[in-house]
């Protein structure tokens, strides 16, 4: 169906192809992201609005816990929406934005 270069696909084919990369590239992106909040220890929890995923850092000698928001952008360009910069302006400097040029 789909080449290397898109020849022969018409606009609407090509759009969603491109679509369907994005979306595969975020997922992925995602993924590494929370295996490596994982790999340090953390524990990572989905959520949904306004943010990725929420970790959480327990200190092993006081049993304090940090709680962070993070926000997994896959690209450097890539803007927030309004909501993100809402929960962004909101949690200050809980909330951390991610960002991976592939």
């Amino acid at each position: 169906m789909a080449n290397l270069f898109n020849f022969g696909m018409g606009k609407k084919d090509r759009k969603m192809y491109v679509l369907a990369q994005n979306k595969e590239r975020g997922k992925f992106t995602e993924n590494l992201v929370v295996l490596s909040e994982q790999v340090s220890g953390k524990k990572v929890v989905k959520t949904g609005r306004g943010h990725d995923i929420k970790t959480i850092d327990t200190n092993p000698w006081t049993g304090k816990k940090k709680i962070a928001y993070i926000e997994i952008k896959s690209s450097r360009s890539a803007p927030l929406s309004k909501l993100q910069k809402k929960t962004k302006k909101k949690m200050k400097d809980r909330y951390k934005v991610v960002r991976f040029g592939i």
